[in-house]
């Protein structure tokens, strides 16, 4: 279930009212009421197009993970992960070693 703490934290932080989001995410008005109070639990393309909104992981929105970057390691290569992991860090000396080495 969709945490709605998380949710409503988040559509805060943007600025956004319970109608913008709703808007941008193309549901009913309500539905942002209920995800935030519990009372219903959002789809999986309606998780998607709220995780997109914000670029927030899922897992984010579910509350099984604290760390809002989606992770984008599936399907990387060692060296890629080293090289994004190296970046996210802020060690970008690290990171273009990584690039350039063979």
């Amino acid at each position: 279930m969709i945490d709605g703490q998380r949710l409503r934290q988040l559509r805060e932080d943007h600025g956004y009212s319970q109608r913008e989001l709703a808007e941008k995410i193309g549901v009913a008005g309500l539905q942002i009421i209920r995800y935030e109070t519990g009372k219903n639990d959002a789809t999986g393309d309606g998780l998607a197009r709220i995780a997109q909104c914000f670029e927030v992981s899922v897992d984010y929105l579910l509350g099984l993970t604290d760390n809002p970057a989606p992770q984008i390691t599936h399907g990387l290569t060692p060296r890629e992960r080293a090289a994004i992991e190296a970046w996210r860090r802020g060690d970008y000396r690290e990171a273009i070693k990584v690039i350039v080495s063979e």
